[in-house]
């Protein structure tokens, strides 16, 4: 033993605690029912790996008055890494080399959202859960404003 070095002892130790150190809580986050929406089945996905569980990949469509709908896709977990947007409030397009999309970063209440406007297909709003996730909402009828309300209407429901 005492020809081993201590950062082989270390990282051997550190592999063995890896699982337990990020051991993820089945439920800790959801795409509950909001009022004024109608929610489809609710689709769950476990992020695993022969290592251990990382968190859930849930989704779900939620429609509104005349058919109008959004797809919530929730991705929770140590497994799915935090929502990386750019520092401050941006706003931006993909031009020269994609299909004109705009991109806008902002704060929406105390967490980092970004909102993609896709000329053709609809909005797509992602809001951060910090390093837990994602949280995002896709539409091809609904504004901004809706959108917005839907996200911050999910995210109370996890509290």
């Amino acid at each position: 033993m005492k020809n081993v070095p201590l950062a082989a002892i270390a990282a051997v130790l550190f592999f063995l605690f890896v699982p337990s150190v990020f051991s993820y809580p089945a439920g800790a986050f959801s795409l509950p029912e909001i009022s004024g929406y109608t929610c489809g089945p609710l689709r769950s996905t476990p992020l695993s790996a022969p290592s251990g569980e990382f968190g859930n990949w849930l989704v779900r469509t939620y429609r509104g008055q005349g058919g109008r709908a959004f797809l919530a896709t929730l991705i929770s977990g140590p497994g799915a890494g935090p929502l990386v947007t750019p520092p401050g409030e941006i706003t931006s397009n993909d031009l020269p080399v994609g299909f004109g999309s705009v991109y806008e970063a902002f704060s929406l209440g105390d967490r980092d959202a970004v909102l993609e406007n896709i000329p053709g297909v609809g909005l797509s709003l992602a809001v951060s859960l910090g390093r837990s996730g994602s949280l995002t909402l896709e539409s091809p009828s609904l504004g901004r404003k809706e959108l917005e309300e839907a996200a911050i209407r999910i995210l109370k429901g996890q509290e």
